[in-house]
């Protein structure tokens, strides 16, 4: 791993290990009240749990939705690294900071998004302060990746692949699966129809809490955001497995 990674790295470091402290389990413990809990069978645990269907796919799916974004994070970041190599790309610190755009943005980003994930963790009981929540994760989520893009853009540009290199074609190679990754899929539009669809549910609890609709159909939207999680993850999952194999061609 070279110095350029390293460095990526540590800027994630303080927002997985500030969320990774606070403990999702902790949170999601807190959130389904397992300490009020009082059963002395499984049919006893079975009542408790029935009603609460509908928050605990919401909790568990958000807990994978971290654990995903985390994951991916960390393994694009040695992806990224690994189309550099044999390149001029500068190697100290000083240097990299000079030419990263929106550097001083990078770090506070990746703690709010760490922190959203943890309150959506803990209120995922609470499908209002949820969705509010959810939204501005996706805002961020989206600020991120737009940042994220611009520098990936800027790198390629400036930092091409030096001529006479051993290995020329297989780092080409893993260029162009990286661009067609982040620049030939719906990369921000993916964010934006998750955001889309958290606004809209937030406006059914709204006009059903009015009155103008049935309020005890709010469970409904518990599983809509379940879907809208892990429809969003699915979508991109199978771009990084095409990513992935035209990497190892």
């Amino acid at each position: 791993m070279s110095n350029f990674a390293d460095f990526l790295r540590g800027l994630t470091k303080g927002p997985v290990d500030a969320i990774e402290f606070i403990g999702l389990s902790s949170l999601a413990g807190a959130s389904l009240g397992i300490s009020t809990w009082n059963f002395n069978d499984i049919r006893g645990l079975i009542e408790i749990i029935y009603p609460k269907i509908p928050h605990i796919s919401l909790l568990l799916s958000t807990i994978f939705w971290y654990f995903r974004y985390k994951k991916s994070v960390i393994s694009e970041i040695g992806l990224i690294d690994s189309a550099f190599e044999g390149s001029n790309i500068p190697t100290d610190e000083k240097h990299i900071v000079k030419s990263i755009k929106w550097y001083n943005s990078i770090n506070p980003i990746g703690y709010c998004i760490a922190i959203l994930f943890g309150i959506l963790v803990y209120f995922s009981y609470y499908i209002k302060i949820y969705l509010i929540f959810s939204l501005f994760l996706s805002i961020m989520d989206l600020i991120g990746s737009s940042t994220t893009l611009q520098n990936l853009n800027k790198f390629l540009s400036e930092y091409k692949v030096i001529d006479d290199i051993e290995n020329r074609l297989v780092i080409s190679g893993r260029r162009e699966a990286i661009i067609k990754y982040y620049f030939g899929n719906m990369t921000l539009q993916r964010i934006c129809i998750i955001f889309l669809v958290t606004l809209s549910s937030l406006i059914y609890y709204y006009e059903t809490q009015d009155g103008v609709g049935d309020g005890r159909y709010h469970y409904v939207i518990y599983y809509i955001m379940t879907i809208n999680i892990l429809a969003g993850e699915y979508i991109i999952s199978q771009w990084r497995i095409k990513r992935d194999r035209a990497m190892r061609q």
